[in-house]
C-alpha cells in the first residue's frame, strides 16, 4: 500500500485532520502512563540490577544479592532495560521512569498503526487493535516494567515481517527485523516471541524463498548480539525451572491461571472472550487447509499459555493478531453495514470517547504518590511498602557505618529491601529463581499434607518480616533474636529484628527493653532525619 493510498483511506474514515486526531491519542497515552504511579513491587529490584551492571560495566552471572543463593547462576535478561531505568532514575527521578511509561503505552499504540498500514487493515480496524493492545499492556504490565516494551517491539516485528515477505521493497524491512531481534534478546525473557510473524510464512509462503531465510536469518543472527549468547540453555533453565512459588495454587497472581485470575480482574473477561471467539468471527474467503491448520494452532497454544498463567495473556495476543484484527473487522463491518458515512463517524467518535475514558480509568492514582516518590536520590521503596522505609532509616541511623549482614525477609519485602539497603542481602526477593528450601515459606500451605515452613530464618542476622507471621511468634520464643522496631500501618505491620551477636558488632546505641514503634510522618518528600524517626514508647 502506497503512503498516498493509506493516506487517503484514513481521511475518508476519520476527516482531514486525521494525523492530528492521532497525535493527540498519542499524547493521552503519555500522560496515562505518566499518570500511573512507580509501586510496582519489581521496580527496585530493576534498580538495583541496573545499578550493580553499570558499577561493575558488565552483566552477572552469579546471584549478586541473595546470600540464600549464593554462588548460584544469575542471569539479568532485562538488562538493558535495568541500565535505561536506573540511569532515568538516577539522572531525572520519577519524571524520567513515568515518561518511559507513558511513551510504552504510546509505542504500544503506533506500532500498531504501523502494522495496520503494512498488513492493509482498514483505519478502523487498525485504530481499534491499537486500543486493545494498549489495553492488554495496561491489563497484563502494571507501571514501569521491561517487558511492556514488547507491546511495541513485536506489533513491529509483524509489520517488518510483512514487507519483508511480501513487498516490493523488503530490505529495509529485514534491516528493521535485525534492530528489533538485538533489542528484543537484551529486554526480556520472553524476547522469542519475536518470531510470532513466522506464522505467515507458515500459512502463505511468499514465491520468492529468499525472503523467508532472510527472516529467519536476521532475527536468529539478532539473537546472537547479546552477553548471555553462550549460556542461553543456562539462563532459560535457571528463570523457567519449577518451584513452589509457582506451583498450583501459586501466590503469585500473574502467575495463576487466566480462568481463574478472571474472577479478581474484571479487565480479563471481555479481552478473554474476544480471543476465545476468534475462531467464529475470522473470515477470509475459502482459506486453505494450510492456512487453518497454521492460525488454529497458533490461536490453540496461546489459549493453552492462558489458562496456565495470565500472563500469558501477552503470547496469546501477540499470536493471534491477524486473526483479531480479521475478527474486529468482521463486527464493525457488520455493525455499519448500512448506516452512510457521517453516521459511521459519529458512531466511531463515540465509541473512542469511551476507550479514551476506559484507558485513563485504567489502574489507580495516588494524589500522595508524587511527593513520595524519589527512587535513586532517597532509594525509596515502592509505595505499599513504604512502613520499609522507616525501618531502613533506623536501622541506617542506629548503626556503624558499612555495617552489613544476611536479612532473613519475605517476598514481598524482599525486592524493595535490595534496592533500600544495598550493604545487606536478602533472603528473597521478588524472583521466582530461589530454591524450595527458601520457597517453601512463601508458596500455599496444604494442612492435610505439608508441615509449616519458616525459611532459613536461623542462617540470619536480621530479619525484616511482617510482624503478625508465623516466624514471627516462633522468633520471639528463639534464644539470641530481639524484636526492636515495628511500624504498623493500616494495610500491614512489619517489624525488624536483630540477632544479639550481630548488634555487638555493628550496633551503636544500646538495644530497646522493648520494640520501638516507628512514626510513619506526613511529609514524606524527603528523608525524616533519625530524631524525627523515632518515638520512644514500647509497642504494646
Amino acid at each position: 500500500m502506497t503512503r498516498s493510498t493509506w493516506a487517503d483511506e484514513w481521511e475518508q474514515t476519520y476527516g482531514r485532520h486525521w494525523a492530528t486526531k492521532l497525535a493527540v491519542l498519542g499524547v493521552l497515552l503519555v500522560i496515562r502512563g505518566f499518570l500511573e504511579t512507580l509501586s510496582d513491587a519489581d521496580l527496585p529490584m530493576h534498580l538495583a540490577i541496573g545499578e550493580w551492571i553499570v558499577r561493575h560495566r558488565g552483566v552477572p552471572v552469579v546471584e549478586p544479592f541473595a546470600w540464600s543463593r549464593s554462588g548460584a547462576p544469575f542471569y539479568a535478561y532485562s538488562w538493558a532495560m535495568d541500565v535505561v531505568m536506573y540511569r532515568l532514575a538516577e539522572t531525572t527521578g520519577k519524571v524520567g521512569l513515568r515518561l518511559l511509561q507513558g511513551l510504552m503505552m504510546a509505542g504500544a499504540g503506533a506500532s500498531m498503526i504501523v502494522l495496520g498500514r503494512a498488513a492493509r487493515w482498514d483505519p478502523r480496524t487498525s485504530l481499534l487493535i491499537a486500543a486493545l493492545n494498549v489495553f492488554i499492556l495496561a491489563t497484563v504490565v502494571s507501571s514501569v516494567r521491561p517487558q511492556a516494551i514488547l507491546f511495541t517491539l513485536v506489533p513491529l516485528a509483524w509489520a517488518f515481517t510483512y514487507r519483508a515477505l511480501y513487498s516490493d521493497r523488503p530490505r529495509g524491512a529485514i534491516v528493521g527485523l535485525a534492530i528489533l531481534s538485538v533489542i528484543a534478546v537484551n529486554t526480556h525473557i520472553f524476547f522469542p516471541l519475536i518470531v510470532a510473524p513466522w506464522l505467515l510464512w507458515l500459512a502463505d509462503p511468499p514465491r520468492e524463498r529468499w525472503r523467508v531465510y532472510a527472516v529467519v536469518g536476521v532475527t536468529l543472527a539478532g539473537w546472537l548480539i547479546t552477553p548471555y549468547v553462550l549460556v542461553w540453555p543456562q539462563m532459560f533453565s535457571a528463570s523457567l525451572q519449577p518451584n513452589l512459588l509457582l506451583s498450583p495454587p501459586t501466590p503469585v497472581k500473574e502467575a495463576q491461571p487466566g480462568f481463574v485470575s478472571m474472577g479478581a480482574h474484571w479487565s480479563l473477561i471481555p479481552l478473554a472472550f474476544f480471543l476465545g471467539s476468534l475462531p467464529l468471527l475470522w473470515s477470509t474467503g475459502s482459506p486453505s487447509r494450510r492456512h487453518r491448520l497454521v492460525w488454529g494452532l497458533a490461536w490453540l497454544a496461546g489459549l493453552m499459555a492462558f489458562a496456565i498463567a495470565a500472563r500469558m495473556l501477552l503470547l496469546w495476543w501477540m499470536l493471534v493478531l491477524p486473526l483479531a484484527a480479521a475478527g474486529i473487522h468482521a463486527i464493525a463491518r457488520y455493525l455499519l453495514a448500512n448506516e452512510d458515512q457521517g453516521r459511521r463517524l459519529w458512531r466511531i467518535t463515540a465509541v473512542w470517547v469511551v476507550c479514551v475514558l476506559l484507558l485513563l480509568s485504567i489502574g489507580s492514582f495516588e494524589a500522595d504518590a508524587w511527593s513520595f516518590e524519589d527512587p535513586a536520590r532517597h532509594r525509596l521503596a515502592p509505595m505499599k511498602e513504604r512502613g520499609l522505609d522507616q525501618l531502613a532509616k533506623w536501622l541506617e541511623c542506629n548503626t556503624r557505618e558499612k555495617a552489613r549482614g544476611k536479612v532473613y525477609t519475605v517476598f514481598n519485602y524482599g525486592s524493595a529491601l535490595t534496592w533500600r539497603l544495598p550493604n545487606y542481602s536478602m533472603s528473597i526477593d521478588g524472583r521466582t529463581i530461589f530454591p524450595d528450601s527458601v520457597a517453601k515459606a512463601e508458596a500455599y500451605l496444604r494442612p492435610l499434607r505439608d508441615t509449616v515452613s519458616y525459611g532459613p530464618w536461623r542462617s540470619a542476622e536480621l530479619a525484616i518480616i511482617p510482624t503478625s507471621s508465623t516466624v514471627a511468634d516462633v522468633m520471639r520464643h528463639a534464644p539470641g533474636w530481639r524484636e526492636i522496631t515495628i511500624v504498623d500501618l493500616a494495610e500491614t505491620a512489619a517489624s525488624l529484628w536483630v540477632t544479639d551477636a550481630w548488634w555487638s558488632r555493628f550496633g551503636r546505641v544500646p538495644l530497646p527493653r522493648y520494640p520501638l514503634s516507628l512514626v510513619t510522618l506526613d511529609d514524606e518528600s524527603a528523608p525524616p532525619s533519625c530524631a524525627a524517626l523515632v518515638r520512644r514508647a514500647p509497642k504494646t
